[in-house]
């Protein structure tokens, strides 16, 4: 899963299996470590979720539009990357309180708020309904719940309890529940099956039982160390680099930067070879995949070699035989390292107090 191509990794405060125990009494008094543990079986009790009404079939959609937040949104977003090589439609993430011009009743409107309570994809909902679109909602709850309910939305519950990141499981394969109702994709019990093992799999490689020497998480996590990550991956993976990026900023209270191939070969690159006072504390992750076009393969080998000499590589790649499963392999290796980079930086992975200090002062 996990290639570092440089000796450059920091000392660790964690390398002691002892002192990772301690790490994880000290730092982590929230229990985020029990939500990466449990999530395959989150997955797996998400795969059983059920819309009420049942979302009526919308085979003649001219569009999907996600619309959400944090991690509501990245649904959207990790969606087109694991489908847009099947659908025959366009897939669009809507980040906002208002929709796009296109949407209207030939678009299929799927709007996820964890908390039921983002005031930005409240407002969307409210736009859905007046440009008639076929709407399904995922919520654990809240006003978007009850909006559902009184208007005879479709509309998956799902289980409260949960930082809105670390119910991925649920708020992505409930979406996926609303999408097999509509007639729009259906995922085959084999191919579920064969996700499930992969997650598991990759869950069990990095939990905190595994020594560092056989942790490739932790080892990453050890590497990133005092370093602000840029992580690249082809166009496809967009969302999955996204996820990474969000998991490490907000588990480990730790910026985070991405980008994609071929893009950065056309304006990016040329910022590597910047002062290195600035390009110092900057480190860098490939997230490479089977399915990589053969030209982005080779600038992802020829880019590694322009950049290779200001910082040290973690290169994630999942071998799993279908791209939703590599695609999760690759979003839970990534959690592990943001929980492991958190307990590097002595943080606790859990709070957000940021996002709710501004809520705070919005409100």
């Amino acid at each position: 899963m996990i290639a570092l191509t440089s000796d450059l990794i920091s000392k660790s405060n964690l390398r002691c299996d002892r002192m990772l125990e301690k790490a994880v009494k000290q730092f982590d008094p929230s229990g985020m470590l029990r939500f990466l543990r449990e999530f395959p079986e989150q997955v797996a009790a998400a795969r059983k979720l059920k819309e009420k009404p049942i979302l009526k079939s919308k085979k003649d959609a001219a569009g999907i539009l996600f619309s959400g937040l944090g991690g509501s949104a990245i649904c959207g977003d990790l969606f087109r990357d694991a489908f847009s090589n099947q659908l025959p439609v366009p897939v669009f993430t809507n980040r906002d309180y208002c929709l796009p011009a296109w949407v209207n009743r030939k678009t299929l409107a799927i709007l996820i708020s964890y908390s039921g309570n983002t005031e930005e994809t409240l407002a969307a909902y409210r736009e859905a309904r007046r440009r008639k679109a076929a709407i399904g909602i995922v919520s654990s709850g809240g006003k978007l719940s009850e909006m559902a309910k009184k208007d005879r939305v479709s509309l998956i519950t799902v289980p409260t309890g949960y930082p809105p990141r670390t119910a991925l499981g649920y708020l992505f394969f409930g979406a996926l529940s609303l999408l097999d109702s509509a007639d729009i994709l259906k995922i085959p019990e084999r191919d579920f099956s064969e996700l499930l093992q992969a997650i598991r799999k990759t869950s069990a490689d990095n939990d905190p039982q595994k020594s560092f020497e056989d942790n490739p998480s932790r080892r990453l996590a050890a590497a990133l160390k005092g370093t602000v990550p840029i992580i690249y991956s082809a166009a496809f993976l967009s969302g999955t680099a996204t996820r990474w990026k969000t998991q490490i900023e907000e588990n480990s209270k730790n910026l985070a930067f991405t980008g994609s191939l071929p893009e950065m070969n056309h304006n990016e690159v040329v910022g590597w070879s910047g002062p290195v006072e600035t390009l110092k504390r900057l480190s860098v992750i490939f997230l490479r995949d089977r399915e990589d076009e053969p030209q982005v393969k080779k600038r992802f080998e020829i880019t590694a070699g322009l950049l290779q000499p200001r910082r040290f590589f973690g290169e994630a790649a999942s071998k799993s035989n279908n791209r939703l499963a590599r695609l999760f392999s690759m979003i839970v290796f990534g959690d592990w390292v943001s929980y492991y980079l958190a307990l590097e930086n002595k943080i606790d992975p859990t709070p957000v107090e940021r996002i709710t200090q501004l809520k705070k002062r919005l409100a």
